[in-house]
């Protein structure tokens, strides 16, 4: 008697298994909205105009390179970067027309449109407004599920739209609290056609926004490891900062 009571357990232990293994899988839509939902569960990403980003970075690729990086965001389509390598300022800025790099040692000089453009995308694409869910053109999710920092992960390849040139993209979602733990995409720099892979840890609220506070990247032998210092939302931003005529 007492068998068959254990034994009645185990198969109703095995069939709450079984049934959560067959539980309705999720689509790419529902995944994508999902982590818009965990980057921004208040929805306070539409009335985000402009950001500010501090943080320290450090470059390694024939040799170590500590720096403090500053991104000022403002939608849709300006921003600038700054680079300070002991006194050395190393400004990025786009006026949402032209590309400018402006360094001590080399004066301004215009960037190509496509490394531009390129430059751009990638703001947009990390732009704490940004809603995962619209911005491919076709995703597809992978049959099999990836592992990254020991998560799970599902992976989800696709196109991002004509306003970010049809450039490949793929994202790895953790599967149980959706943030992006990895992403890989297409670039240009220096006039060639290059892959970053970016990979996300320790997500942190900054006032109602789930942004990762660490991350590192590479693209070829060039890698780089970031840490967020503060977060800014909504700041006063004059135009002038983004016209080449005032540096």
């Amino acid at each position: 008697m007492l068998q068959r009571y254990i034994f009645s357990i185990l198969i109703f232990l095995f069939s709450l298994v079984v049934y959560a293994n067959e539980l309705p899988k999720l689509s790419c839509e529902e995944i994508l909205s999902r982590v818009d939902q965990a980057i921004d569960p208040l929805n306070k990403g539409k009335n985000i105009h402009s950001f500010e980003i501090n943080s320290k970075t450090k470059v390694s690729r024939f040799g170590d390179f500590e720096l403090d990086y500053q991104m000022i965001f403002k939608s849709p389509n300006k921003f600038k970067t700054t680079l300070k390598v002991l006194t050395l300022d190393i400004i990025i800025i786009f006026n949402g027309k032209d590309g400018y790099l402006i360094s001590p040692l080399f004066g301004k000089d215009k960037l190509p449109e496509k490394e531009s453009n390129s430059t751009l995308q990638q703001m947009q694409f990390m732009n704490v407004a940004t809603k995962y869910s619209k911005i491919f053109s076709k995703a597809e999710l992978a049959a099999e599920k990836e592992i990254v920092n020991n998560r799970e992960c599902y992976k989800i390849h696709g196109m991002l739209p004509d306003s970010f040139s049809n450039i490949p993209l793929t994202l790895y979602v953790d599967c149980e609290n959706f943030y992006i733990l990895r992403y890989t995409m297409e670039i240009a720099a220096q006039n060639k056609q290059a892959l970053i892979t970016v990979n996300n840890d320790d997500f942190t609220e900054y006032d109602g926004i789930f942004m990762a506070k660490k991350n590192s990247s590479k693209v070829g032998q060039t890698t780089a490891s970031n840490v967020i210092q503060s977060v800014k939302f909504n700041v006063d931003v004059d135009d002038k900062i983004f016209e080449i005529s005032n540096y």
